[in-house]
This record gives structure tokens, sequence and C-alpha cells, in this order.
């Protein structure tokens, strides 16, 4: 009998992870969906699937709605928001685009925050933030030192990370 109890227990577990992942690929859908509702300017019914996403955790969604907030709202304090929120989740795409709001601006205070998240982006692998710490150490853009080893390091990693996640360059 408790060979049955544990077959069962096992069985819901399969059940159970199936779901989830079904689950995944329609939020994953209706992301797509949503990402092309704001390419042809449909926002209204692109921010209906974004927002409810966003607000359960889902990082993509929380991305895409921080992204909506300083891009299209030019609404950049609650863009960050929402790009901290998927940040804080150690997503190196959504540290990429929080580092990126910040590293656009002029101050040295948001440098310095920028200069975190994108160096914690690029140590997890994220091409698009290693080629950016290399041109902050090839000019000494952001508070970045102009460092020759530091720009090799960095460009050599970024090539080797953009071909194996099939970008060319």
């Amino acid at each position: 009998m408790e060979r049955l109890g544990h077959l069962s227990v096992f069985l819901c577990f399969l059940f159970l992870a199936g779901a989830v992942q079904a689950m995944h690929t329609f939020e994953r859908q209706n992301l797509d969906k949503a990402f092309r509702l704001l390419v042809t300017g449909e926002k209204s019914e692109a921010l209906q699937i974004i927002e409810p996403l966003a607000r359960h955790g889902d990082v993509r969604a929380q991305v895409m709605y921080g992204d909506y907030f300083i891009t299209e709202e030019n609404n950049l304090a609650e863009g960050r928001i929402w790009l901290l929120a998927a940040a804080r989740t150690n997503d190196a795409y959504a540290q990429y685009r929080l580092a990126m709001s910040y590293l656009w601006r002029a101050s040295v205070k948001e440098n310095e925050e920028g200069r975190k998240w994108l160096i914690k982006a690029a140590e997890q692998g994220l091409y698009e933030a290693e080629e950016q710490l290399t041109l902050g150490y090839t000019n000494g853009l952001w508070g970045f030192p102009r460092d020759v080893d530091q720009e090799d390091y960095w460009r050599e990693r970024a090539n080797k990370h953009r071909a194996e996640q099939g970008h060319a360059k």
C-alpha cells in the first residue's frame, strides 16, 4: 500500500510539472503576442496581457512593463520599479535593462548603480552586457576607467557568448 502512495505522489508530481510547463508555454505565447501588439501600436491590448503577468511575478513581463513605462510613458521611476523587481530575481537580461536605464542618464550616482547591475549581468554571460562593459572600458564611459586588459577580457567573453547564444556579429 505504501508503494501505491508513493506512486500516486509521483504521478501527481508529473501531472503538476506538465501543467506548470503548459502554463509557462501559454505565458510565453501571450507575451510574444503582447510584444507584437506593442510593435503594431496596439498598446492597450498589449498591456492587458503584460500587466497581470508582471504583477504575478513573471520576469519577462516585468521587463516588458518596465521598458514600456520608460520608452512609451516617459516614466523612468515606474519603469525602474518593474525592472528592479525582475533584476532582483537574478535574471541577467533584467539586470542589463535596469543597468542601461541608469547608464543613459548623466548623474554620477546613477552611473554607479548602472555599473553595479551591468557587471552582474555580464558576469552571468549576457553578451549584450559584456559588450557594454567593453565599451565602458574602451572609452572610459559611465565612470569605468580606460583599461585595455579589462576591455580585452570583456570583448573575448562577449564574442564567445554571442556565438554560443546564436547571434551573429
